[in-house]
């Protein structure tokens, strides 16, 4: 299996697909669990994600491990997904125009 081969682009596809999806399923799974504890927490967690959402990971661990594991599981399956993408020398310059 070369870099050009089409399954090599099918799997990092697949591995950016199935990420994007436990690290959205991951991080719904921390919500809920931040309103089972608190209003005020799922609240923070909304409106302030990274920093009251990874407080209260760090407070409630017991609660909040399984949601936290999938959340980072999905992340570094996008991180491979994309890195495989990159390999096959996808070009991003197209999408300089889109940023801000």
């Amino acid at each position: 299996m070369t870099l050009h081969d089409p399954i090599f682009a099918l799997l990092a596809l697949a591995a950016l697909l199935v990420g994007l999806v436990l690290w959205i399923i991951g991080l719904g799974m921390l919500f809920v669990q931040a309103f089972k504890a608190g209003v005020w927490w799922g609240l923070g967690s909304l409106l302030l994600t990274m920093p009251v959402l990874y407080i209260f990971i760090g407070m409630y661990w017991k609660e909040a491990r399984k949601g936290f594991w999938l959340h980072l599981l999905g992340f570094g399956l996008m991180a491979v997904g994309t890195y495989m993408a990159l390999l096959m020398g996808v070009d991003l310059k197209p999408l300089h125009r889109y940023t801000i």
